[in-house]
């Protein structure tokens, strides 16, 4: 399970997995607030609306179906 995290423009981030599908996705801030979260319906890729989140790097945790997870980070500017 290897998930990708890219910010396609200001207000989205396109997340992709190669293999195992993605069950869910939490967004935490820099101290490790979790600010967001959503539970997706076993897709390869889904896109996050990021649009109300300050500037800053942002952490993503991406589950899987079988319950691994994957952090990955992006930089909102």
């Amino acid at each position: 399970f290897f998930p990708d995290v890219t910010m396609v423009s200001e207000t989205q981030v396109e997340i992709t997995s190669a293999g195992e599908k993605i069950a869910g996705v939490e967004i935490f801030d820099n101290q490790g607030n979790l600010i967001g979260s959503a539970e997706i319906s076993a897709t390869e890729n889904t896109s996050v609306n990021i649009n109300g989140l300050q500037q800053g790097l942002y952490y993503v945790a991406v589950i899987s179906e079988s319950g691994q997870e994957e952090i990955n980070t992006f930089i909102k500017q």
